[in-house]
């Protein structure tokens, strides 16, 4: 058997081992637990062959653990006030009783088809998806427009302040390359020199020659008179 539920049932009723090559869908998980409730052997259809379905049938019917938790589960399935076919009957009868069972009739036969089949409910979500999806993009799109500005607005102060630092630069070089090529060697090779000229003051000394009022008389071979000389010094 394929480990659908149906098929688990019908085993169970009759109480027979179980051999179970599950598919897809539930099949897993019901095969799943005919393990662990010891009433079969699983077998995978992909690697299925003959030796491992012979030993499979082998085991569940000489096997009697297998035997045993299946009738264990039988007798607690059929332990019930009516047989499956008794209890369809009953419910037959009841439903013409109460003239259809109205209270019994699910609500989805009434409902329109898209209710049905939640159309409504997949276009709430995606209506909803769509507008948080819109939401999201234009707060990313106004955030990423300011973090651009203020990139933009950073990038445009660091340009000006590289330019500033760059024009200081030239000047502050153009001006030391003025003193050092022009003025520096003039400093140093003519320093200005002040030379104190002292100022010569040359006293002509002045002679006084004192002679007396006869002094042309010396020349008519008088005696020699005493001449007084004065220098002033300076």
């Amino acid at each position: 058997m394929q480990g659908g539920l149906q098929s688990i049932e019908e085993a169970l009723t009759v109480g027979v081992p179980l051999i179970a090559i599950p598919f897809f869908s539930d099949q897993d998980f019901n095969v799943k637990k005919i393990e662990e409730k010891g009433i079969g052997i699983r077998l995978d259809f992909a690697d299925i062959t003959k030796e491992k379905l012979l030993f499979a049938l082998d085991k569940v019917i000489n096997d009697s653990r297998y035997r045993k938790n299946v009738i264990h589960l039988a007798t607690l399935l059929n332990d019930q006030p009516q047989t499956a076919m008794e209890r369809a009957i009953w419910w037959t009868d009841y439903v013409l009783r109460h003239k259809g069972a109205t209270h019994l009739r699910t609500a989805a036969v009434d409902m329109p088809c898209y209710q049905f089949l939640l159309l409504d409910v997949i276009a709430f979500i995606f209506l909803i998806s769509i507008i948080v999806l819109l939401i999201v993009f234009i707060a990313v799109r106004a955030l990423s427009s300011d973090l651009i500005a203020n990139m933009n607005t950073n990038a445009t102060a660091a340009e000006a302040e590289a330019a500033a630092r760059a024009v200081a630069s030239t000047i502050i070089w153009s001006s030391w390359q003025v003193w050092v090529v022009r003025i520096a060697p003039t400093r140093v090779s003519s320093p200005p020199t002040r030379v104190a000229t002292p100022t010569s003051r040359i006293a002509t000394p002045a002679t006084t020659i004192a002679r007396s009022p006869s002094a042309s008389s010396c020349s008519n071979g008088g005696g020699a008179r005493r001449t007084k000389v004065s220098v002033p010094l300076s």
